[in-house]
């Protein structure tokens, strides 16, 4: 978790107004195959449909998957 935390950091405020949800495939060493921002939502909500995680994750090729989003409320 630290080690996503800091890979993320930059692009999930520390005084944030919006959730952001991202999807983070991974390789079969569990190395990122990229950084992909799914939706931005409110103050204390946002929508991620199982679906595009999935979309995302096929056509990366990717053996996992980490998904992250923030609390800004």
């Amino acid at each position: 978790p630290e080690l996503v935390a800091q890979y993320l950091a930059h692009d999930l405020d520390w005084r944030p107004f919006q959730e952001k949800f991202y999807v983070l495939p991974l390789d079969r060493k569990n190395r990122s195959l990229g950084k992909y921002l799914l939706s931005v939502g409110t103050l204390t909500s946002t929508v991620a449909h199982p679906r595009e995680v999935f979309r995302l994750s096929i056509v990366a090729a990717a053996a996992g998957v980490i998904v992250s989003h923030n609390h800004p409320s």
